[in-house]
């Protein structure tokens, strides 16, 4: 009897693996392809070139490793995969060259330009008015929203802007918003992030004091309404950072402690913990590899992350201003004049 129970015990289970089989994870290898200075330009071009941007020098580089441009930051640079914007601080015309060194156009302005994705905004000194422009220098789109701004993010088409007084203004190819969130709930108002999904369909933004709030809202039926309220229980006076995956199914907001992960279809919460000052958070999606860069005492840290935010591996790198880079495949870090690429394997 004991010997048919087996036979049958194992029937099952070889019927059970052929036909419903558990698919493991892969495993996730990290190696190193090449390393390159960033004062080696060899010129040339790239179908396909990587900005960097760090310990004051930028340019571009190829995915085989060669430099493509490289030159010395005047005193900041505003770089994206197709243009960039080499200013001093008395700058009052802005020059706009291609990845080649090429000027392709210039903007009047002693404002300070940056990018958000591929989307070129210069902001006033006194951070009263933002203007979009296109790579040739000519305005898009001109906000001015009566109130300092503190915060802002930008979509594919969408723009949000919080403000000194608490209001948090969505926007889209007009100057006047299609949607404000009044912050009304907190003894002092005030902005202090916000952020926004590619496709606007999601934003959130972090406002006020007594309480500090946690504000998130989605476009539904035409519609933004707010999804998630919540006090947070630590208070910033302080921008901190706030943002959501490129996929836009999770939140990030920055805590104490590292992060809080917000899915934001149920706003679960998952904590993330991270050892020293956070520098930057890349997370492309809610089933993808993550990865946080922290600077630590006498080093900097990069810490690899699988889909279930467990953590694969950790990278360490001298202290410094460093810098990330996320592609097909692999990453970019820079520190001390040198760039390195390391490849992402599944095995």
């Amino acid at each position: 009897m004991r010997k048919l129970f087996l036979i049958l015990f194992f029937v099952i289970l070889l019927v059970y693996i052929i036909f419903f089989p558990h698919q493991l994870q892969k495993e996730l290898v990290v190696n190193p392809s090449w390393v390159v200075e960033t004062t080696a330009a060899e010129g040339g071009t790239d179908d396909h070139p990587v900005p960097f941007n760090f310990d004051s020098r930028f340019g571009y580089f190829s995915a085989s490793g060669r430099v493509l441009f490289s030159d010395d930051v005047v005193y900041r640079a505003a770089v994206s995969s197709e243009l960039f914007i080499n200013y001093s601080s008395v700058s009052e015309q802005l020059v706009l060259q291609n990845p080649e060194g090429d000027i392709i156009g210039t903007i009047d302005s002693d404002g300070y330009p940056f990018f958000i994705g591929e989307r070129l905004f210069v902001i006033a000194p006194d951070r009263m008015t933002v203007t979009e422009y296109d790579y040739e220098g000519f305005p898009l789109l001109h906000i001015s929203p009566g109130a300092a701004v503190t915060s802002m993010d930008a979509g594919s088409e969408h723009l949000i802007l919080g403000m000194l007084n608490g209001d948090v203004s969505l926007y889209t190819d007009s100057p006047d918003p299609v949607y404000t969130y009044y912050s009304t709930d907190s003894r002092y108002s005030v902005s202090y992030a916000c952020a926004l999904t590619d496709d606007g369909s999601r934003f959130a933004a972090v406002t006020g004091l007594y309480p500090q709030q946690l504000v998130c809202f989605e476009f539904r039926n035409d519609e933004y309404i707010p999804v998630f309220r919540m006090n947070m229980s630590e208070v910033y006076r302080r921008n901190l950072l706030l943002d959501y995956s490129d996929d836009g199914r999770l939140l990030y907001l920055e805590t104490p402690g590292g992060l809080d992960v917000y899915s934001t279809a149920t706003f679960l919460k998952q904590e993330i913990e991270t050892a020293g000052e956070i520098r930057k958070a890349v997370f492309p999606g809610e089933k993808t590899m993550s990865f946080i860069l922290s600077s630590l005492e006498d080093s900097s840290q990069l810490r690899l992350y699988r889909s279930d935010l467990g953590t694969i591996a950790d990278l360490y790198f001298p202290s410094g201003d460093i810098y990330f880079y996320l592609a097909e495949g692999c990453f970019y870090v820079g520190i001390d004049g040198r760039i390195l690429r390391y490849d992402i394997i599944e095995g």
